[in-house]
């Protein structure tokens, strides 16, 4: 009966031959309905054109000189691994690029401690991804987004793994 009345939606999802069913609340389910099309009209080679791909080699790994590379070869990029692997540096290294390429950054984190640890380790500008979206409380509604775009040409979401569904 819950089904019926849409308080569940019911699915099912293939895990090699085995069928597995799952439920949702309906608004998750429209989420991540919604973030899975957001995120396949991002694949794709990037727009970003690197006059000056040289990276000073002493700083980086030849992993994270692939990895920054990468960044800049496609329109959605993620960047993993454990603590201590490196991460930061490849960040730092995809803001080096960047400010030698005249590239715009917009650099930001789901939480202002995690916005604040970001700005320390790049000595660039940060904010929280609801400042940079321009969240208006009162209205409830992010005022940037597709309709009004973010003015920078690359944005870095740091912690990205703490952004629920529904930000996403």
């Amino acid at each position: 009966k819950m089904l019926e009345a849409r308080l569940l939606i019911e699915d099912t999802l293939k895990d090699g031959a085995v069928d597995i069913k799952v439920y949702y609340l309906p608004f998750l389910y429209d989420a991540e309905v919604q973030v899975s099309k957001d995120i396949t009209g991002l694949l794709g080679p990037s727009r970003l054109k690197l006059k000056n791909s040289e990276l000073n080699d002493n700083n980086y790994s030849q992993q994270q000189i692939e990895g920054v590379l990468a960044a800049y070869s496609h329109r959605l990029s993620v960047l993993t691994g454990a603590p201590g692997t490196g991460k930061s540096t490849a960040i730092r290294g995809i803001l080096e690029l960047a400010n030698k390429n005249g590239i715009d950054v917009a650099l930001c984190a789901p939480t202002g401690r995690a916005a604040k640890r970001l700005g320390e380790i790049t000595g660039e500008d940060t904010s929280t991804i609801h400042r940079l979206l321009r969240y208006d409380g009162t209205e409830r509604v992010f005022k940037a987004g597709k309709e009004v775009p973010i003015p920078s040409q690359l944005i870095i979401v740091d912690e990205s793994s703490m952004v629920d569904i529904e930000l996403g």
